[in-house]
């Protein structure tokens, strides 16, 4: 397996097909290093990955300090008057709140901190990292992808064969460009300039204690701070009018309320954009990631819904590799991933909307009972408008396949779609939904290799009709007993066949008369 593009989510199909036995090489036009930070926001699903990795501990206990707060703050200026604050555990605490509905949590942890570790495990599982190394062209044919990668070391060219490609390489992928595939949605929302600062005494010298964001609403431009270390790095996000080049030192010194000493480490500037690619495949190359969609960070979907895509393509190739693959089985990836992307780009498109346009009353600085009322309705304002950027459960374990041609609907009626709220469930299509089993395990644990049917508090049930159909097509089946009444309650049947991605194919209180058939189209055929 080839893949183009050695960012996270690049990283994570190569150590998820590593897992699954598939041989990868990564290549990437970069030579490694991680020059400004972004991506912090590893949500609840992706964590999820990151267990079946065998990174999520390291990650809550050795990345971004594991007991600062993750509180975002809305204040008149730094040093002013908090408006309202949104509060979530650190770290290390958010297993604690999560394990009503998963085994993790929601982490905050700049791509400094995480990248790295995943380049570890990747080469300890035996996948090839190739840096300063292009794709600059590939041809196929029924059985390959042969590649062209010219290193930009010493400006030699070479060819690499394999039996699939993938495009993890960005906004500006090659990839895409090289199978014919455009973006369609809103180009060029908005400029604006990211800045990395050395500056302690945001944190040190604020009357309202430590957040990994802040939120000044009475500067002439609304900034956004962004905790690089839970030290003195903060990302300093500032909207750009066409053609303006800010001037820090008065954008700062008119958020915060006072000018402080600080230092500019780097700065980056970017444009938004809410597209997603026309198609996931040409052939045997696909799009993953950035190169399929690009959105606003505002939430933190992006990497997100990447690595989402990485999970399912990743079962999918390894199937085909293996053999037990169908030949519907790699169209279904864009059924099922394209609708989660769009759905994220809007969700991200109308949180930045809320942001740019969050209407707040005057007089919030006045220090007399007008300020108070204002500031209590400005609170109320954000707290309408705004929370749903923090709280997005919804979005993060919440989407389904049930649309797929992988997925067999058993009638029961779809749940409210909520981008907020999340509701566990084991409808066809949908995740899995965690439980703790009597050995401390979650239910999750047992997902992740190949199929999985859990018997739900109904032990004695005869599988060996759909264990024989799955032998016979050679696809990976494991019985796994959840042997309480609330494990029958929450998957909602006595069977349910779970897919190695985690997602559920099929649920029933009996198997169906005819396992091949079943087994035939879980697998694409």
């Amino acid at each position: 397996m080839l893949v183009v593009g050695a960012g996270p989510v690049g990283l994570c199909l190569a150590i998820d097909l590593a897992l699954r036995g598939v041989p990868t090489t990564v290549v990437d036009r970069s030579d490694g290093s991680i020059v400004f930070p972004t991506a912090e926001s590893i949500n609840a699903r992706t964590m999820e990955h990151f267990r079946r990795f065998g990174l999520a501990e390291k990650l809550r206990d050795e990345g971004f300090p594991p007991d600062y707060p993750r509180v975002v703050r809305f204040v008149t200026r730094v040093f002013g008057s908090e408006l309202v604050s949104f509060a979530r555990p650190s770290n290390r605490l958010q297993p604690i709140e999560s394990e009503s509905f998963s085994p993790e949590g929601m982490l905050w942890c700049p791509r400094f901190w995480f990248e790295p570790m995943l380049r570890d495990r990747a080469v300890e599982l035996g996948v090839s990292i190739r840096w300063n190394t292009e794709c600059t062209g590939f041809e196929e044919d029924n059985d390959r992808v042969v590649a062209t990668l010219h290193s930009t070391v010493d400006d030699t060219t070479e060819t690499l064969e394999a039996t699939y490609l993938v495009g993890c390489d960005g906004a500006s992928s090659t990839i895409r460009r090289a199978i014919d595939v455009d973006y369609e949605g809103s180009f060029a929302e908005g400029a604006n300039l990211s800045v990395l600062i050395d500056c302690a005494a945001i944190l040190e010298d604020n009357p309202h204690g430590a957040a990994t964001q802040i939120y000044p609403v009475c500067g002439s431009q609304r900034i956004i701070l962004s905790a690089m270390d839970g030290m003195a790095r903060w990302r300093v996000t500032v909207p750009l009018a066409a053609d303006e080049s800010p001037d820090l030192d008065a954008v700062l010194a008119d958020n915060l309320g006072r000018e402080v000493p600080y230092q500019i480490l780097d700065s980056r500037s970017w444009t938004g954009h809410s597209v997603v690619a026309e198609k996931y495949r040409h052939g045997r190359a696909f799009l993953a990631g950035d190169s399929a969609h690009l959105n606003w960070p505002q939430g933190g979907h992006g990497m997100n819904t990447g690595i989402g895509d990485a999970a399912t393509l990743s079962w999918m190739l390894a199937a085909m590799v293996q053999g037990w693959g169908g030949p519907s089985l790699l169209d279904a990836y864009e059924t099922e991933r394209r609708p989660v992307a769009q759905w994220t780009v809007a969700i991200s498109q109308h949180n930045v909307g809320t942001q740019q346009r969050l209407p707040l009353p005057t007089d919030l600085e006045d220090p007399g009972p007008r300020g108070e009322e204002a500031r209590a309705e400005a609170a109320e304002i954000i707290t309408d408008q705004r929370r749903s950027e923090w709280y997005s459960l919804g979005l993060q374990l919440g989407y389904s396949y049930d649309s797929s041609p992988l997925v067999i609907d058993d009638g029961s009626p779809q749940p409210t779609i909520d981008s907020t709220v999340y509701e566990p469930n084991a409808r066809p299509g949908a995740r899995a939904p965690h439980l703790w089993l009597v050995d401390g395990r979650s239910s999750l644990d047992c997902f992740g290799v190949g199929f999985v049917l859990v018997r739900a508090n109904a032990t004695g049930t005869d599988t060996t009709a759909l264990t024989d159909a799955a032998s016979a097509a050679s696809v990976p089946l494991e019985i796994v007993d959840f042997a309480s009444r609330e494990a029958r309650k929450l998957y909602g049947a006595a069977l349910t066949l779970v897919r190695p991605d985690g997602h559920v194919a099929w649920r029933g209180d009996e198997l169906p008369d005819d396992c091949r058939s079943l087994v035939d189209t879980v697998r694409g055929v």
